[in-house]
């Protein structure tokens, strides 16, 4: 960590607890991390049911420019082309995170570090990986949990509404099936390709629903699916134990949970809370409107104000569907 102190410029050092964060950032956000840490921890808890009993110190380096970031993380894993932040727990557990592409300026530094903060508290509780349905599925639910104004009601349910009218939609079985393998290979091809993109939409977003929906049901049931260790940490077992602890097939749980999701009535658009708005007029618009520094960026902007799901400034939205250039 010395030698990515002196990539990032960095200088500051804070400590809550058994955190330490490495930051290029100004004092009050890292202050602002310390902060969402603490309280994606507390939902993890209460959610989940599940306590962090190894304490590892955990570290969490943030990046301002995206090729230090890319220049970092690659020298663990080649497939982070389009990544705004990962978690890296082989070792020395640590959050990583790109200021450049967190699309959201400051309030996507927190998400990006919300999400990645579950993915360590999950090893921390359960040990291994899980397929990438559970992992990031509980990523998703706690990521929305512990930041509501990220998640406007609706947005998830007219998404997933617009994606079933057009029949694309995974199954239960089609989803449990997915590896990190192919997950890394859409993040990585997403970066250019939008259909790619929709394909990581999508099972993030599915994810999220079906962890959700399982949670809701049954939480006793789900955690001991959860502490199930090596029994679901593949793919195929995964499966196995699904069906057999929690009494249903993917396929199944699949579509109940949609079709819950689906009976919820549609709440009015909303109007973004005040600093979602600042962010989307200081960072979001000027970005999308073609101020970004480069063209991936920009592509990154327009993404992200359509997945805020906020009405607020759908002018510039609108202005970029109508551009001619793909």
């Amino acid at each position: 960590f010395g030698a990515a102190s002196k990539v990032t410029g960095t200088s500051s050092v804070t400590r809550a607890g058994r955190i330490v964060i490495w930051t290029d950032v100004p004092g009050e956000i890292a202050a602002e991390l310390e902060h969402v840490l603490t309280v994606t921890e507390s939902a993890f808890q209460t959610h989940l049911g599940l306590t962090d009993r190894r304490q590892r110190g955990l570290r969490v380096l943030v990046f301002q420019r995206e090729t230090d970031f890319l220049s970092y993380v690659r020298g663990f894993f080649q497939t982070a082309g389009s990544l705004a932040g990962c978690y890296l727990g082989l070792f020395q557990p640590r959050i990583v995170i790109c200021r450049e592409t967190a699309e959201s300026g400051r309030l996507g530094l927190l998400s990006v570090a919300t999400h990645e903060m579950t993915h360590h508290l999950q090893r921390q509780c359960l040990g291994g990986m899980r397929p990438p349905w559970l992992e990031e599925g509980i990523a998703m639910l706690i990521q929305e949990r512990a930041q509501p104004a990220l998640h406007p009601p609706g947005a998830l349910l007219r998404y997933l509404c617009a994606e079933a009218a057009r029949g694309t939609l995974l199954s239960g079985s089609d989803l449990l099936a997915t590896t990190y393998l192919d997950l890394h290979a859409h993040i990585e091809k997403s970066r250019d390709q939008t259909k790619e993109f929709l394909t990581t939409l999508r099972i993030y977003s599915q994810s999220a629903v079906l962890c959700r929906f399982l949670l809701d049901a049954d939480r006793d049931r789900f955690r001991e699916f959860l502490l199930a260790g090596r029994m679901i940490r593949t793919a195929r077992r995964c499966a196995r134990k699904f069906e057999q602890l929690l009494e249903t097939g993917p396929d199944d749980a699949m579509q109940t949970a949609l079709a819950r999701l689906s009976e919820q009535p549609l709440p009015p658009f909303s109007s973004p809370p005040d600093d979602i708005r600042a962010h989307i007029e200081g960072e979001l618009v000027p970005r999308a409107a073609g101020g970004a520094t480069s063209r991936w960026l920009r592509i990154r902007a327009i993404r992200t104000l359509g997945l805020l799901g906020y009405p607020w400034r759908a002018d510039v939205l609108i202005q970029s569907l109508a551009d001619p250039d793909e």
